[in-house]
């Protein structure tokens, strides 16, 4: 199985009702992989990206922290599959192979530093070319947002 590299690119939480959206970018190549999930799992990685701000820990904190304290680490994070709409996650620890929910998966790879790895099957079916209308937009935003003496 061809295992490419992903890295996160954003989280959108809409205020319109729609569920929230974590992006995936192929690491050497321009496929987005959107990943529809729900609130906790959309905070969870968004708490990860973040510095702690309390002194309370996240769940996924003490996960990493507890690890660590008994010498392990998190060796692998994998987008195993994609069926039905519903995408399919694990993670290595010291050598033994876990299941887990994607969003869990990527937030546990936030925090540990891990690469997070995406089965070719997965990003072929479930993967899409940014839409060149949004680069445009992005282009005009930023042309927009410059003053002439920015490039001075």
């Amino acid at each position: 199985m061809t295992a490419l590299e992903l890295r996160l690119q954003e989280v959108r939480v809409s205020t319109g009702g729609e569920p929230p959206l974590v992006v995936l970018r192929e690491a050497k190549g321009e496929r987005l992989l959107p990943i529809w999930t729900n609130f906790d799992g959309v905070t969870a990685i968004v708490a990860a990206t973040e510095a702690a701000k309390t002194e309370v820990i996240t769940m996924h904190e003490l996960l990493r922290d507890l690890l660590a304290i008994h010498g392990h680490r998190v060796e692998a994070v994998r987008l195993t599959g994609f069926e039905d709409g519903r995408f399919f996650a694990e993670i290595t620890v010291s050598g033994k192979t876990l299941l887990l929910r994607p969003t869990d998966a990527i937030a546990m790879s936030v925090l540990t530093g891990c690469t997070i790895h995406c089965a070719a099957e997965v990003l072929d079916a479930a993967g899409v070319h940014p839409e060149p209308l949004e680069e445009v937009a992005r282009f005009r935003e930023f042309l927009d947002s410059v003053d002439p003496t920015d490039f001075e």
